[in-house]
């Protein structure tokens, strides 16, 4: 089995490839989303995409920058074939009765249990509150997809047990949301200082092969939280 094919697409998403078959995580392709205050730093090239070949997409938790029901039924109508959205389990039947009504098929996913999503890719979901994290494992290589997720300290050290070697570690690199007001330089200082402290943290607990930023590449669009976006992480800051 030849190992997986990875490809980035905006934001929080990103496609696997693996043998033909493509998988999604998090797809947003177009519009503002949190009442139009965050835009997308740059619209994914669709045509990167293989829809007839897509199979699946996992949705992390609810916020519209992760669930983004216009980007599903965009997917819905560039797709021939059956595609499954696997997401947590939860009691709510909201999210899954929407995401069947745009025509596609659900699982809710259990929580620490291996599930093959398709040929040579399983998951494992970590969910956290409202939130999760997923392991993808296939082609060898394991791949963990922690996204915006706070893990707790009993998550990481579940996880750290059942995965003792990440190839591959996508998280959140910058801020999101509000964490001071635009005259509080101290605030939003601390605001940055405790989000760096945060990624070293994770990646201590983890040690993965490899880091990859992710599900911050957007811009604050609103007048409102304009000034943000002069305090947000860049990658450079990364290094």
């Amino acid at each position: 089995m030849a190992e997986p094919t990875i490809r980035f697409h905006g934001h929080a998403c990103f496609s696997m490839e693996v043998d033909k078959e493509w998988y999604l995580c998090d797809p947003w392709f177009k519009e503002d989303v949190f009442n139009n205050s965050w835009t997308l730093l740059t619209t994914p090239d669709l045509s990167k995409i293989n829809f007839d070949a897509l199979r699946a997409i996992w949705i992390s938790h609810e916020h519209p920058d992760h669930f983004h029901l216009g980007t599903l039924r965009d997917i819905r109508e560039r797709s021939a074939g059956p595609i499954t959205v696997y997401y947590r389990r939860q009691e709510n039947p909201n999210v899954r009765n929407a995401i069947k009504q745009l025509g596609f098929d659900v699982v809710e996913l259990p929580p620490h249990q291996a599930v093959s999503v398709m040929k040579g890719l399983s998951i494992t979901l970590f969910p956290e509150g409202n939130d999760s994290a997923l392991v993808l494992h296939g082609g060898g290589r394991i791949i963990l997809n922690q996204n915006d997720c706070r893990l707790s300290g009993r998550s990481i050290s579940l996880l750290k047990r059942m995965f003792p070697r990440i190839d591959a570690w996508f998280f959140q690199f910058s801020l999101a949301g509000w964490y001071a007001n635009s005259d509080d330089s101290v605030g939003l200082t601390d605001a940055r200082q405790l989000h760096l402290s945060l990624i070293a943290r994770y990646f201590d607990a983890f040690r993965p092969q490899v880091y990859v930023p992710f599900a911050s590449f957007i811009y604050f669009s609103k007048q409102a939280n304009a000034y943000m976006n002069n305090w947000v992480i860049t990658l450079e800051g990364l290094s």
